[in-house]
């Protein structure tokens, strides 16, 4: 499958695109999630976690990935 082009990276907090890098640019498993492209990326931070979710083009969730401060 061909990705649409750019990803958009949003701060969940705020909801502001922070950065938009073309998909060509970033490792694969950033740009698709599952043989899906992923066109945008919403990070939310807390002092405990970071909370990434992946999104479709036409705007379905395709997946989460959770980090945990140690």
């Amino acid at each position: 499958m061909k990705h649409p082009g750019t990803i958009e990276f949003v701060d969940g907090a705020t909801g502001e695109v922070t950065r938009t890098e073309r998909a060509d640019s970033v490792p694969e498993t950033i740009a698709f999630a599952d043989g899906r492209p992923v066109t945008r990326i919403v990070i939310t931070e807390s002092e405990e976690r970071r909370e990434i979710r992946s999104y479709g083009e036409d705007g379905s969730f395709l997946s989460a990935t959770y980090q945990v401060a140690e």
